[in-house]
């Protein structure tokens, strides 16, 4: 059946949170330094886990390349824009 008036809202307020969040990323940010990989993986966890990057989409650009690639059964993206 069609979807609730209460889905659709929901829905519509999720897209409207999603493209504030990604206007307010800078993607021409400068990258950060080369550092260990210990160390970046630190980062990445932390950051993945308390702002939701595969929820929200508020990535921290900084720690990818340009041409940064992303596949798995459900998603592919090149670059961090998802391009």
């Amino acid at each position: 059946g069609a979807p609730s008036a209460t889905a659709t809202a929901t829905t519509t307020t999720a897209r409207a949170t999603s493209r504030e969040i990604l206007s307010k990323i800078d993607f021409q940010a400068t990258k950060a330094p080369k550092m260990p990989i210990e160390t970046l993986a630190s980062i990445l966890d932390r950051e993945l886990y308390e702002k939701e990057w595969f929820v929200t989409g508020n990535v921290n650009p900084i720690y990818f390349d340009d041409k940064f690639k992303f596949q798995d059964p459900d998603v592919k993206v090149t670059g961090v824009e998802g391009e």
